[in-house]
């Protein structure tokens, strides 16, 4: 499952735990947050509808910080859209169903980490 590796890899590689900002609201909202309270990735469960795909139910999504240019790259690939809830011209919302790969997943964790402040 992709929530388990994003968590597993920044535990491992970005020494980060999840923390529940609104646990009473969304208990399924995990933020991904530097030492100094800056936010890098956000998980969240939303219906497919929110992120644009034709589909019931609900899926995970993890938002990340990038590069106005790659946000707009991205958003044209499957599994891509912008950043729900953020800023849409420097986040994007990645779909966690298996149409994106865990490596390109992963690595765009790791760049959002280092561009909101991180070292490594």
């Amino acid at each position: 499952m992709l929530v388990d590796a994003v968590l597993a890899y920044a535990r491992e590689h970005l020494a980060t735990e999840p923390v529940l900002p609104w646990p009473e609201l969304h208990p399924d909202n995990r933020a991904l947050k530097h030492a100094s309270g800056k936010w890098f990735g956000m998980l969240m469960r939303l219906p497919y509808a929110t992120v644009g795909v034709d589909k019931p139910g609900r899926v995970d999504v993890l938002n990340l910080k990038a590069e106005p240019e790659l946000v707009d790259a991205l958003v044209t690939r499957p599994g891509f859209t912008r950043g729900y809830h953020m800023n849409k011209r420097h986040w994007v919302s990645v779909r966690l169903d298996g149409t994106v790969d865990e490596e390109d997943v992963l690595d765009l964790l790791h760049a959002s980490f280092l561009l909101t402040g991180g070292k490594g």
